[in-house]
């Protein structure tokens, strides 16, 4: 506040004051009148908690199980090995089956602990199996809490199991598992669990080929590894602590779902001069381990253990506490198959080249397409081999299949790349027409087996050498195929009516190769016969489990099948018989029903079986 005075210093100081106090009075009046608003503001709401419990597959849905998530809270404390608690550890906890879901998200809460040591893992969901027999299996989870620590090793607590029920009596003579019985956490129950940091292992080492050349980016994968040779990405792996059992399960303290733990601790990749390092390994324990330079090298798998042990093989490595492990990979080269027509020696473009391994099986280098020249360049380590060249499907040659050995690269070679010659033979160009032999008009949808000169089977006939297609006769009834020279007899496979209509065969027939051979095949269609005169051939089995009049009805179905220009499909389902399952009721009003009607099969099955049900198709003719 400015206050302008002159001579007067008495009153200006009076003024001063007066102002003064009457500007306290009016701030305490503003505080007070503000009091209340701020006392009646509500609170930040509590973060909502989940469920108690959820069900995620009703009874019966996870082979003939049920599962649900049941809320829980993990307590505990994280300690060296010397006693002193562990601030700033990263604890986790994992919860799984006997039966888990692919798609379950096996991690179920992460949190730190204080200064103390001490860590809540509050309303966790653990992954609860509902047995069909309670009786016989309780419902249960396994869970497993573990931790990591920077400068520390990985640690887990052996595996626990939760139940969802009131702790039982303890009863040893008829609990074949009492000991499980007796060391599980039963509802209402804290659950503790300490953990242990123990100094880490370390592991290092340098990944190149033969050459010595570093191989960059090459994944290094322990305790849970990929499964590098099949079709779709999947893993498997191991890792179990070596110094102890798993007291309160008997069985080993292994660490089952070890793909929640995080990928840096059990992932890395080599960094240009192909070095790679883990710093975060427990000690005295063994993992499976993979290392992938790419695809066109063949994965080692193995087991590594940070152990000391004075024994190891090829697949078994101990590195210790502080170990160094290095690995020499087999280089692929270059490789550059030549196709030719074997007759001119004129290349061949778009023809396709494998190399199926004798051995191990390869990803990436061992398929391309020829180009121009006839050129196709592969990328194959050097080992035994079955080359597979095959035709596109305009391309009149056969298939060809030779052995072939990719030769190690002397240490004087450096751009010499190997050349292998593929020549493949014209073949036989087939021309098949079905016709009716009363109208001439072409008969499409017609299907053919052929025979070989020196053997009754019956094969499909296919429209290249490389692949079985099956294919039917077109709009104009017709088939065009590439086939192998030689003695043929060509036969009508299906529709299964024009099978046994007369001329489905057809005589002996020389395949030359190089040349179109086209074959007529005229066809009698059969006419359908009233089920009476069917009915009539039939003469029942006296020795059969069946009635005469089952085996009299069942004959004309299959006869009338037979020789019907109809296609007749049929929907089957498949029913899990379960104790709700009135299957002696159903069977009983199938047999009421008229076998000439067509009933609502689907509000029959509902009524004695209600759960969902997977219907499929069946052609019973072509």
């Amino acid at each position: 506040m400015v206050c302008a005075c002159g001579s007067g210093t008495g009153n200006c100081r009076l003024r001063w004051q007066f102002w003064t106090l009457l500007s306290l009075s009016a701030a305490l009046q503003l505080c007070l009148w503000q009091s209340p608003l701020l006392a009646a503001e509500p609170q930040q709401p509590e973060t909502s908690r989940p469920p108690e419990v959820v069900t995620i597959y009703e009874p019966g849905r996870l082979g003939g199980h049920g599962a649900s998530l049941h809320r829980v809270t993990i307590t505990g404390t994280a300690r060296t090995t010397d006693g002193k608690p562990l601030k700033d550890a990263d604890i986790y906890v994992a919860s799984r089956g006997w039966i888990t879901p692919g798609d379950f998200e096996q991690l179920r809460g992460h949190t730190r602990s204080d200064e103390n040591g001490h860590y809540e893992l509050k309303d966790v969901q653990l992954f609860v199996i509902n047995n069909r027999d309670p009786h016989s299996r309780p419902d249960e989870s396994d869970f497993i809490v573990f931790g990591t620590k920077e400068n520390y090793g990985l640690t887990w607590h052996p595996a626990r199991n939760y139940r969802p029920a009131a702790r039982p009596e303890e009863n040893e003579g008829r609990d074949r598992n009492s000991h499980v019985t007796r060391n599980a956490f039963y509802q209402n129950e804290p659950i503790v669990i300490d953990l242990q940091f123990d100094a880490p292992a370390k592991l290092r080492g340098v990944i190149t080929d033969r050459q010595g050349h570093p191989l960059a980016n090459a994944k290094v994968q322990l305790g849970h590894v990929d499964r590098s040779f099949t079709p779709t990405p999947n893993r498997t792996g191991s890792c179990r602590y070596l110094k102890q059992e798993n007291p309160y399960l008997n069985q080993t303290d292994s660490f089952i779902n070890f793909s929640v733990v995080p990928s840096t601790v059990r992932e890395t990749y080599t960094d240009a001069q192909g070095r790679y390092e883990f710093t975060q390994l427990r000690r005295d324990t063994s993992y499976a381990v993979n290392i992938d330079p790419g695809l066109e090298f063949a994965p080692w798998q193995f087991t590594l253990m940070t152990a000391d042990r004075a024994r190891t093989s090829r697949d078994t490595v101990a590195t210790g506490y502080d170990g160094e492990f290095n690995h020499q990979f087999t280089a692929p080269r270059d490789v550059t198959v030549h196709v030719v027509q074997s007759d001119s020696g004129r290349p061949l473009s778009n023809v396709m080249v494998t190399a199926h391994h004798i051995g191990d099986v390869l990803r990436g280098g061992i398929q391309a397409r020829t180009d121009s020249q006839g050129n196709a360049k592969l990328r194959l380590i050097p080992d035994e081999y079955r080359l597979v060249a095959e035709p596109s499907t305009d391309q009149p040659f056969l298939y060809l299949s030779q052995q072939y050995f990719a030769p190690k690269r002397d240490a004087a070679e450096k751009t010499d790349t190997p050349h292998v010659t593929m020549k493949l033979s014209p073949a036989a160009i087939v021309k098949l027409k079905a016709i009716n032999a009363r109208t001439g008009a072409p008969i499409p949808g017609v299907r053919f087996n052929y025979e070989t000169y020196d053997s009754g089977e019956q094969i499909p006939v296919s429209t290249q050498t490389v692949f079985v297609d099956y294919p039917f006769t077109n709009d104009t009834g017709e088939i065009q195929a590439f086939m192998e020279p030689g003695m043929r007899r060509f036969v009508v496979a299906e529709p299964y009516s024009l099978a046994q209509a007369d001329g489905s065969r057809s005589e002996r027939i020389k395949l030359t190769p190089g040349q179109i051979t086209e074959v007529i095949i005229r066809l009698t269609p059969v006419e359908s016969l009233p089920t009476h005169l069917v009915a009539r051939d039939l003469q029942p089995r006296k020795n059969s489990l069946y009635a005469p009049e089952i085996q009299k009805k069942w004959h004309i179905q299959s006869e009338l099948l037979r020789l019907t220009p109809l296609r007749v499909t049929t929907q089957k389902v498949s029913l899990h018989r379960e104790s709700s399952f009135d299957t002696r009721s159903l069977l009983e009003e199938l047999r009421a029903l008229d076998p000439y009607q067509l009933p609502d099969i689907k509000s029959l099955l509902n009524k004695y079986h209600p759960a969902e049900t997977e219907w499929c198709k069946q052609v019973l003719t072509a």
